[in-house]
């Protein structure tokens, strides 16, 4: 998803792809989703967050701007109107996505 996209609407695209192509037999189900939220890199907020995690961590913050994965962004920032940003605060052996 990239800002404004609509999950509804990308899965009538795929489907409607899909059926132009000779894959009609294939049915793509809904199962949930959620529009993205992004935050203005030059928000003050960002800056904030990337100067309070010099003393935790042993590197520099990296800054992606947006990534991949859900949760509660998007109700947030609507509904509060108020900048959002995601700290990674896996432990980086742990592997909680994959065990590579």
């Amino acid at each position: 998803m990239v800002p404004d996209q609509r999950p509804e609407d990308v899965l009538s695209q795929l489907q409607y792809h899909l059926d132009n192509v000779g894959f009609d037999d294939v049915k793509v189900k809904y199962l949930g989703g959620e529009p993205t939220a992004r935050t203005d890199l030059k928000d003050p907020f960002v800056k904030l967050v990337v100067n309070s995690t010099k003393d935790i961590y042993s590197v520099p913050m990296q800054i992606v701007p947006m990534v991949g994965g859900s949760g509660p962004k998007y109700i947030i920032k609507k509904n509060l109107n108020v900048p959002i940003v995601i700290v990674g605060i896996g432990y980086p052996d742990s592997h909680a996505h994959a065990p590579n």
